[in-house]
């Protein structure tokens, strides 16, 4: 599947002073992230950064990934208006070149992120969709977004509950966690579900496939 946005460079671009590019997203660009991020829309999405040339084929990106956009609100379903500023800086190695775990870990690790060059072409566009992707609220809540199931009715409707017992357990348990244990629970579930739902999409977007045509999804295939 083709990335959100399409933003690459073959390396023969690159002069030999760097690249300096301001980018903004097109309406239709802006329209396939919100697709592909599942959020309800993106009002602005532009970034600044420069491509520099290291030596040995490799490169580095920095700059800085500015974003308008909404999201839904996991309690009221109401839209909820987020900005994002990220400052990053990314480097790009011949994919052959690219250390593995255990290999050259001094250097790799002295880079905040490693990415590879495929066929020669540096892939600008992918990494700051996964950027934008990292940095998105996966909880995103209204200020004065509330639960209303707790009841305030007080000890006058104890004494109508036939089942008093258990409603004073449930209550024990809520102040001994702050009284939040019900939406925190539901906060983790939720957070859980969109964060491992934005994982599978990115690995959509990379077209992680096995040789058989069947699409992998999890570590072992």
């Amino acid at each position: 599947m083709t990335a959100p946005l399409a933003w690459s460079y073959r390396v023969t671009q690159i002069p030999d002073g760097g690249l300096d590019e301001h980018k903004a997203a097109t309406a239709a660009e802006r329209a396939a992230v919100a697709q592909a991020l599942d959020i309800v829309s993106c009002e602005e999405l532009k970034a600044d950064y420069t491509i520099r040339g290291l030596g040995q084929g490799r490169y580095s990106m920095a700059g800085r990934l500015a974003a308008r956009l909404t999201q839904t609100c996991v309690v009221t379903l109401d839209p909820v208006a987020a900005r994002i500023k990220e400052d990053f800086e990314v480097a790009f190695w011949p994919a052959g070149s690219v250390p593995k775990v255990g290999e050259d870990e001094v250097e790799a690790l002295s880079l905040p992120e490693i990415e590879p060059i495929q066929n020669g072409v540096i892939e600008a566009g992918r990494v700051l969709y996964d950027i934008l992707a990292a940095a998105l609220d996966p909880y995103p809540r209204k200020d004065d977004a509330r639960l209303g199931w707790e009841d305030d009715g007080g000890d006058a409707d104890a004494a109508e509950n036939p089942f008093p017992a258990p409603k004073k357990l449930n209550g024990e348990r809520a102040a001994g966690r702050g009284g939040r244990a019900p939406m925190r629970r539901i906060a983790w579930r939720i957070r859980l579900f969109r964060s491992c739902k934005r994982v599978w999409s990115r690995r959509k977007l990379q077209g992680w496939n096995l040789p058989n045509g069947n699409t992998r999804i999890d570590g072992n295939g």
